[in-house]
């Protein structure tokens, strides 16, 4: 694998359908470690107003909070090579759009640092989150435990992108342990900005025992809310297949379930799957 800038995976379209799939392990792959430049890009006047405007009107809508959040600049999964640098969620948040880009290009638009992690539980089961419709006509879209990087993941200037998923995960699910974690593949999603690299891992409890201790320990899981119901998927070419063919997931969970088809079925996975994803 050549070692890759995800800027250069930008063109002025900003096709917020496909996510493109730019690496796949092979046996005995690397698991990716993040080095960290503590530089940071100072914004000329013009791009520091637009985004001021900008995170205004979003925070009109919805309340959010800034935090420091990992912008990966190159990579070489080959060795397990990530460079980034810090930037900040309303940075991130507000020109990972069409608009800014046509007006700065990618110069000043961070690209997020994601992480997902998909658990399989004793009986062979995925574990999903569900997040509450839109509309009372939707059904609830499906999403994989996980998220971005920030300044806390951050040890002696280098982060663990393993341990910071298995992080998500106790915090989103619950502190249960982790088994056989493993590194999947990362994706590039243009529409957002976003490069995500995925694991995957074993937990010890049945798909029922885990909603039923899920219920009765909610108060010890810190981040309950982002999670309040499961979803079981069965790791079988058929269940994977019909929950990708519902439109129930998120962008990053539909690559993370084509990702873990191919772990278990193979190569061909991808010739016979219809998806948004794109393998480059």
């Amino acid at each position: 694998m050549r070692p890759i800038n995800p800027y250069s995976l930008l063109n002025p379209t900003f096709d917020i359908h496909d996510i493109h799939i730019i690496h796949l392990p092979n046996t005995g792959t690397i698991h990716p470690k993040v080095t960290l430049s503590m530089a940071t890009t100072d914004l000329p006047a013009e791009e520091k107003q637009a985004i001021e405007s900008a995170w205004d009107k979003v925070t009109e809508k919805e309340p959010l909070s800034n935090e420091d959040i990992v912008s990966v600049r190159f990579m070489d999964l080959t060795t397990g090579e990530v460079k980034g640098a810090l930037s900040d969620y309303k940075t991130w948040k507000t020109t990972a759009q069409q608009s800014f880009y046509q007006r700065f290009g990618a110069l000043y638009i961070p690209n997020a640092l994601n992480v997902q992690l998909l658990a399989q539980t004793a009986d062979n089961f995925l574990i999903f989150g569900t997040r509450p419709p839109k509309s009372a006509d939707k059904l609830p879209t499906l999403q994989v435990p996980g998220g971005m990087l920030t300044r806390h993941d951050m040890i002696n200037n280098h982060i663990s992108p393993k341990t910071a998923a298995c992080r998500e995960f106790h915090e989103e699910v619950g502190n249960i342990p982790l088994i056989n974690v493993s590194y999947l593949g990362a994706t590039f999603y243009p529409g957002r900005v976003l490069t995500t690299l995925y694991y995957t891992a074993q937990v010890s409890f049945t798909a029922y025992d885990l909603n039923t201790w899920r219920i009765e320990n909610k108060e010890h899981i810190k981040d309950f809310d982002a999670f309040p119901e499961t979803h079981f998927v069965p790791v079988t070419p058929a269940g994977i297949k019909q929950v990708l063919a519902s439109n129930r997931l998120r962008e990053t969970a539909q690559a993370g379930l084509l990702l873990k088809g191919r772990q278990v079925l193979g190569d061909k996975w991808f010739q016979n799957t219809k998806a948004r994803t794109k393998v480059r």
